[in-house]
């Protein structure tokens, strides 16, 4: 072989150095290593839960316009890898007034069983249940485990109006909870509706200085009392004779008032069968004459 064949044989070796290293390297980092990675962070998961009622007493609805319940969510690592913390968020799509009071305490324990129990909630700071609120543990939770989140959510007040006329109150909330697992890089993240009902409204209409109140429900013929929130003042109420709407009159004998509050009407039992929110006035009129009326509000 002359020199010069050996010089373009050495040439031809070095390119075909140069080209195939490179196609190699590319081979083993574009396919190689990004299946390895998918495969390990598939096992990263969170099941898919649901927010229910933490005992027999609590419920996803209530009379009137405040209440006390307990709520369970048990949040299940499905998947093959620990986890190194989980947070829960708590979102509101509020059907209550604009004034409404509402708060929410969320603990996360191991158990469900201690759910409806306050002293699970001592420490939690309770945060307004008409925004958004997130709580967070570091808590780890092996694969296969299972922690829970328990919510206290207390309503002091729906801010529901009765006004003369319309159709019987409905005020809901509905509380969007979303829990989230961690560890290093990865996460893995669920959701949940709850909606609470307030029921029980009556519609309202007035009649001369009287209100009829239209009943959710039918009712017999009986004693019925209703009963002031503000005051807790208590007086008799009048059952049309179908049973379908009561009759309420201002029981003031003097004094001057003008008061709008929540009133609940109970049967002979004790059990409240009606909630309306209603105005009580009384003045006097050249200062001897006194004049009362009670009105939708």
């Amino acid at each position: 072989m002359t020199k010069r064949a050996k010089i373009l044989t050495a040439l031809i070796a070095a390119i075909g150095l140069v080209v195939i290293a490179p196609l190699s390297a590319v081979a083993y980092w574009s396919v190689t290593a990004p299946v390895a990675l998918t495969a390990t962070a598939s096992t990263f998961a969170v099941s898919p839960f649901s927010v229910a009622p933490a005992s027999a007493a609590s419920s996803t609805s209530f009379v009137g316009w405040e209440t006390t319940q307990y709520y369970a969510a048990p949040l299940v690592n499905s998947g093959s890898t620990p986890w190194a913390s989980h947070s829960v968020a708590v979102a509101a799509a509020s059907g209550f007034g604009p004034a409404a009071a509402a708060t929410v305490q969320v603990a996360l324990t191991a158990s469900a069983s201690v759910c409806h129990t306050d002293a699970t909630y001592a420490g939690v700071t309770a945060r307004s249940a008409l925004a958004s609120s997130s709580w967070s543990s570091t808590a780890p939770v092996a694969a296969g485990g299972t922690t829970y989140a328990c919510i206290k959510l207390v309503v002091a007040d729906t801010d529901t109006h009765t006004p003369a006329g319309q159709g019987a109150p409905a005020p809901t909330l509905t509380l969007t909870t979303t829990a989230t697992a961690a560890q290093h890089n990865w996460t893995a993240q669920e959701q949940a509706e709850l909606t609470m009902a307030s029921t029980g409204w009556a519609a309202c209409s007035t009649n001369g200085g009287n209100v009829v109140l239209t009943l959710p429900n039918g009712l017999p013929s009986g004693s019925y009392t209703v009963t002031r929130d503000d005051t807790g003042a208590a007086f008799p109420a009048s059952i049309s004779p179908n049973g379908k709407t009561l009759t309420l009159s201002n029981p003031a004998t003097r004094g001057v008032e003008t008061a709008e509050t929540y009133v609940s009407v109970r049967n002979a039992q004790g059990t409240v069968v009606a909630v309306a929110n209603l105005s009580f006035r009384s003045s006097y009129f050249l200062v001897i004459f006194f004049t009362k009326s009670l009105a939708c509000a």
